[in-house]
């Protein structure tokens, strides 16, 4: 079974030191490198916050997932979009990697260093900057994660939509990522409630999209043409780091009812029309339908191995 096999490769794969050179011959991420690098960045953003420890490299190492631990060589926390940028422009000019990390809460090794490098944990930006109960939006940093964000809502009396995860996860990671939430049949997904964005280009250029990027009020509707924060849905990074993002919220419901159905038969024909309907009709404020193959899809690198998962997990229908 697949899930022995994983825990034996982990196993025999167990080091009891830091790999400092994960490749043979790096491009990347060389040792002189790397020591300028610190010294760079310890002074752009003080001593305290950039460090090679290897008792604090190690948590960074894995994630909640079952992938083997791979270890950066430098991990740093700055506190504000410029200190942002300037991790960037160092690791342009020293050549070493940079991994973005929000809240670090992921099954999927999206945070794992494979060659190492610089780990940039963005939890000391954790402040809720604005909340508008008004035009029903929020500006928020990369460190707050949902039970923040919700109750900052709650207090204009709105909502965020929050997903099916854990109230530590990160906000901005998972919308980014899509946001698959209960809400999504009235309010669409995550990404469909983006209304602005500050990114890192990875040149360390900042970048700003959306209606503030022009001057407009952020209640605004992007245009004239395409909004720029569509080209960076998914990419995980790869295309920056989001440092501010805006986010619409949605009126707090002043009575809730919720209805919990469990059906153990995997033929469930009879109740799919009348999904449709309820959606459709608007019925409902939230609605789900959750089977223990989701969750194997969060833990599984492959669909065999999501399916080999599946059969572990409760087998459940919510509506």
């Amino acid at each position: 079974m697949w899930t022995r096999d994983i825990a034996k490769d982990i196993k025999e794969r167990r080091i009891s030191g830091i790999i400092f050179q994960h490749e043979v011959d790096p491009p990347h991420n060389r040792p002189d490198d790397l020591a300028r690098a610190k010294e760079m960045l310890s002074k752009a953003l003080g001593e305290e916050w950039v460090t090679d420890d290897p008792v604090i490299l190690i948590g960074y190492s894995r994630d909640q997932g079952p992938l083997p631990a791979q270890y950066p060589h430098l991990v740093v926390m700055p506190s504000s979009t410029e200190e942002v940028a300037e991790v960037y422009r160092v690791a342009n000019e020293c050549k070493v990697d940079v991994i973005p990390m929000g809240t670090g809460l992921t099954t999927m090794g999206l945070h794992i260093p494979l060659y190492g490098g610089i780990i940039m944990d963005l939890r000391r930006m954790d402040r809720v900057l604005e909340v508008d109960g008004e035009n029903m939006y929020m500006v928020i940093q990369p460190g707050v994660n949902y039970l923040v964000a919700q109750v900052e809502a709650q207090k204009v009396k709105c909502r965020v939509l929050n997903p099916s995860t854990a109230a530590t996860a990160g906000v901005i990671s998972n919308h980014a990522f899509c946001n698959i939430n209960t809400l999504a049949s009235k309010y669409g997904f995550g990404i469909d409630n983006i209304i602005d964005m500050t990114m890192v280009m990875p040149d360390g250029t900042i970048l700003r999209t959306g209606p503030s990027a022009y001057g407009a009020v952020k209640a605004h509707v992007p245009g004239p043409g395409p909004d720029m924060a569509s080209l960076f849905r998914y990419a995980f990074g790869q295309y920056g780091t989001v440092t501010e993002m805006t986010l619409r919220l949605y009126p707090e419901a002043e009575h809730i009812y919720q209805i919990f159905p469990a059906y153990e038969k995997d033929d469930l024909e009879c109740v799919i029309d009348v999904l449709y309907k309820v959606a459709n009709e608007n019925l409902t404020l939230e609605l789900a339908h959750m089977q223990n193959s989701f969750f194997g899809i969060f833990v599984g690198a492959t669909n065999q191995q999501a399916s080999a998962l599946a059969g572990s997990f409760p087998r459940n229908n919510l509506f």
